[in-house]
């Protein structure tokens, strides 16, 4: 899950750029919301953590909610940091496998039971035919 924490460093990257620089006064570019960013970052913590503990389905399910949640709120994503963050969420998505594990089946019931109540025996009846040494031993 390489990838996972690939986009997880992006998240926390993201969330800890979208502060204020206090002093330094310039044009700033718009940035995303912290709030948001946190949100995101947690979520994205979420899938990995999801993923680790293979759990593919959580995580899978867990990285749809995130990329759905950040393609809806695109337009408060900085335009320098739209593309590469809706790319990241989409390959995490795409990048989760979902693997049901198939139990295999108990018995339907108890073992059959042989006369009195016992199991019955395998091979222990009579010979079919003649042994290895002939019919008259």
């Amino acid at each position: 899950m390489r990838r996972t924490g690939l986009v997880l460093l992006f998240f926390v990257l993201l969330a800890a750029g979208c502060g204020g620089s206090a002093g330094v006064r310039r044009s700033a570019p718009p940035k995303l919301p912290h709030a948001l960013a946190v949100q995101w970052a947690r979520e994205a913590s979420a899938v990995a953590a999801a993923a680790q503990a293979n759990d593919g389905c959580r995580a899978q399910q867990l990285a749809r909610s995130l990329a759905e949640q950040v393609a809806q709120r695109s337009a408060s994503v900085p335009s320098r940091l739209r593309t590469p963050l809706l790319s990241s969420v989409t390959t995490l998505e795409a990048g989760i496998a979902c693997v049901h594990v198939v139990q295999p089946k108990q018995p339907a019931g108890p073992p059959a039971k042989g006369p009195k109540g016992k199991p019955p025996k395998h091979g222990g009846g009579p010979p079919h035919g003649p042994g290895p040494m002939g019919a008259d031993h």
